[in-house]
Formats: structure tokens, C-alpha cells, sequence
């Protein structure tokens, strides 16, 4: 568990390619310009393919449909057609290619099939390519291979990243209203390089430090769609280490993902030989409506949440006073995963709408994998995370403590109950 946990604080952890995949590993490095061969696109799309159909808990739940989209969707279908790209592309000219109206490079070519070929299924469950636009060069948690490097920096990166929460400035406000303190976090995001990240860190810790005798706190996350953990882990530690900081996660997980659990301080459960009833028939059998075989169940601490070694060291005393967290429809990942701290352990009164969800993983963060061809990396996480209700978490977010009306606005309502007290 602390081995999982310890991964956290940053968005991704690399994972080596399961030999399963049938393609020898080499630790050479590829040159720069160097392009794919048609047969090393196509071991490497297979090889995505086979880790998403082995460790990805969502495909059931796909095929029923009214969850990634009202239709169900066939993913064998989707897999196969897109495959079908790669097996006969359109030639424009010397290793140029005609795609989806689009003229591109012939590595700019397999990471667009790639990416079309998972984007039915990313509303939810942490499923996506790391395009050009995700290479952050100068951010250690992306633990790049050679390889990696040399293909990402073969590919052209856009004009205006889509990752617009890089803006450290405008993914962290602080402010009063009146005497109260307010903390806008509009994105995790804004940190994707070790420097920025303990720059972004400070800055918050710091106006928590100034402002530690105000009778209350705001946090206003709404818009929030995750990032980097770190940011909130470390940066609102003191305003949000004064409750009981101990609670219990249950996500479903498919066969083949299990041993990653095993031996890591971590219950896993054989759905169809629980005879004790650890699982509540409830969630029992949603798991068992998503295909999935086995649970997992671990619990989280202050110690596995934060660094252990800095509490000790730094010997921070309660917070006394009240924190507010603000949260809507568009908070999801590690921003969920903060609202559900929150919610689990009470150290924040949660106030807005019905969360986007996706967030609070046993595995830390979710899985990144490198394919061996390309060093193209995609994020595949292996877990379905539930709610206490049986409702599955992606899909249904997280409750506020106190909701807000149609056309109401959260912040506006947090106030009152500050003013009323």
C-alpha cells in the first residue's frame, strides 16, 4: 500500500510492457527523426491494445452502453477498424500521410490512430494517449526512457498546448473576501515541471501559514479537472491535517491486474468466493454487472496521504478553524481526489454540485505504459473505483455535503453559512 500510495503526490507512474505482449524489450535508444515500420506500428498498437483489454476494468461497461456513451459501444469493432488505418494507409507523398483530412508525419500518423482508437472510451476511467503536447521534458515523475524522448521530440507540438492550466498564475488565485481566506485552484495542472511545482507549493503553503488564525478557509475547485496531486497534498496540508485523516477505498479490478495488489498491504477479494461477505452485496453486484472478477480494499492514512517524514519534521499543529471546499459537475481525478478526502475524513464541508468523479485510486495514480517500438506512453489505469453506495465513482461523482440549487452559485451559498454560523 505505502508503495502505491507513495505515488501519489505526482500524476503518473511508468510501467514496464508485460511480456505478455509478445515483443522482445531492447534499451536502445532510436534516433531522433527515426520513423516506424509498418509492422512496428502495428506490434506496438497490438500491444496497447492487449494491456487495455487485460488491466482496463471499463470495457463491460462500454458494451452496455449509457455510461461512455448512450450507445453501446463495440469496442472490438473500433479496435479492429482502427487497426485497419495502420495496416493500409493513405500515401500523400514520402513518408507523409493523408488522415482524417489532416497531412501528417509518418510518427505523427500512429500516435493520431492511436488516439482515435481509445477516444470513445475517454469520459472516464483515466484512458488516454500522451500526445506531443504532453511531453513535459523537465518533469521527473514522467520517468522518460531514451526512447521516449527521441520519439516525442520527433513530433510537432501545437501552437496553443491544450493543457491551458500551465499558467501557474491562473491555476492558483489567492485572495480574501472580507477576512476569510480564498484558495482558487482551477487546475493541478499548472505544474508539470519539478521547479514550478515546489514554486506553486510555496506559494499556497505560505498564504495558509499567513492566514492560520482566520476562523475559516474557502478552497474553490470548481472547474478543477486534476493534474498533479502534489499541489493540494503539500500545498493545503496545514488547513487540511486537523481531522481524522483514516479511511477505507474499494475499487473492482480484472483478473490479470491482480498480482499488481498483491503483497502491497492491500485485501483483494475473489468476488465469486467471498463467502464472508467483505464486499456488500450491493457493490458486490455492480462489480459483477462491469465484468470485473476481483475488489480491492486498502485504507487511507495521514501518513500514506502526506510524507510521512515531513509531518514529523515539520510537527504541524491543527487547523481550529472551518474549511470549505467548492466543488461541481467538472472536478474529477486528482481534484476528486481531494473532494473525497474531504468528504471521508471531514476535513472540509463540501459545498457546490455532484462531482465528475474519477479519482482516489488504491493504485496512487493511474498506470502509464511506454510501447516498445515507438516509446509512445498512454495512460491505462487499472482500477473502478465505488462509491459506499454501489455506484461507481467515474460515472457518479461525489455528493456535497450541502448542494447547491439550480442557477445557485457555491460561492455566494458558502458564504451565508459563514456569515451564519
Amino acid at each position: 500500500m505505502k508503495k502505491a500510495v507513495a505515488l501519489l503526490t505526482a500524476l503518473v507512474c511508468l510501467t514496464a510492457i508485460p511480456s505478455s505482449c509478445g515483443i522482445s524489450q531492447n534499451d536502445g535508444t532510436v534516433s531522433v527523426n527515426a520513423d516506424l515500420t509498418t509492422e512496428e506500428m502495428l506490434a506496438d498498437y497490438d500491444c496497447m491494445w492487449h494491456i487495455i483489454e487485460s488491466e482496463w476494468p471499463y470495457l463491460t461497461l462500454a458494451e452496455k452502453g449509457g455510461f461512455f456513451r448512450e450507445q453501446p459501444i463495440d469496442w472490438r469493432q473500433v479496435r479492429d477498424a482502427y487497426r485497419k488505418q495502420l495496416e493500409e494507409p493513405i500515401l500523400f507523398s514520402e513518408g507523409r500521410y493523408a488522415y482524417n483530412g489532416r497531412v501528417l508525419s509518418h510518427n505523427e500518423f500512429f500516435v493520431a490512430v492511436c488516439k482515435d482508437s481509445i477516444s470513445p472510451f475517454s469520459s472516464a476511467g483515466h484512458l488516454f494517449v500522451l500526445d506531443a503536447d504532453w511531453y513535459f521534458p523537465d518533469f521527473s515523475a514522467f520517468d522518460y526512457s531514451d526512447k521516449s524522448r527521441a520519439f516525442y521530440e520527433s513530433l510537432p507540438k501545437s501552437e496553443e498546448p491544450k493543457n491551458i492550466g500551465i499558467d501557474k498564475e491562473k491555476g492558483a488565485s489567492l485572495y480574501h473576501i472580507g477576512d476569510t481566506p480564498v484558495i482558487k485552484l482551477s487546475s493541478f495542472a499548472m505544474a508539470y515541471s519539478d521547479e514550478v511545482t515546489a514554486e506553486v507549493i510555496k506559494k499556497i503553503d505560505d498564504f495558509c501559514t499567513q492566514n492560520i488564525d482566520s476562523a475559516d478557509f474557502i478552497i474553490d475547485i470548481r472547474g478543477n479537472s486534476g493534474g498533479n496531486s502534489a499541489i493540494w497534498q503539500e500545498g493545503l496540508r496545514r488547513i487540511l491535517l486537523s481531522k481524522d485523516d483514516d479511511f477505507k477505498r474499494l475499487s473492482g479490478i480484472t483478473e490479470d491486474a491482480v498480482p499488481f495488489y498483491e503483497g502491497e498491504g492491500m485485501t483483494v477479494v475473489n468476488l465469486k468466493d467471498d463467502e464472508r461477505n467483505v464486499i456488500s452485496p450491493q457493490v458486490k453486484e455492480r462489480l459483477l454487472e462491469a465484468g470485473l472478477t476481483h475488489a480491492v480494499i486498502g485504507r487511507f492514512d495521514k501518513e500514506m496521504i502526506y510524507n510521512g517524514n515531513l509531518l514529523k519534521e515539520e510537527q504541524i499543529p491543527p487547523y481550529n478553524g472551518n474549511v470549505w471546499l467548492l466543488a461541481d459537475g467538472n472536478v474529477c481525478s486528482s481534484a476528486e481526489m481531494l473532494v473525497i478526502f474531504a468528504k471521508e475524513t471531514g476535513a472540509a464541508t463540501i459545498v457546490g454540485n455532484r462531482t465528475g468523479g474519477d479519482g482516489m485510486a488504491l493504485e496512487g495514480t493511474p498506470k502509464i505504459n511506454a510501447l516498445p517500438n515507438s516509446g509512445l506512453m498512454f495512460v491505462c489505469s487499472r482500477e473502478l473505483p465505488m462509491n459506499a453506495d454501489g455506484s461507481y465513482n467515474p460515472f457518479s461523482g461525489t455528493l456535497p455535503d450541502v448542494e447547491v440549487e439550480k442557477d445557485g452559485d457555491a460561492l455566494e451559498l458558502c458564504l451565508e453559512l459563514i456569515k451564519g454560523k
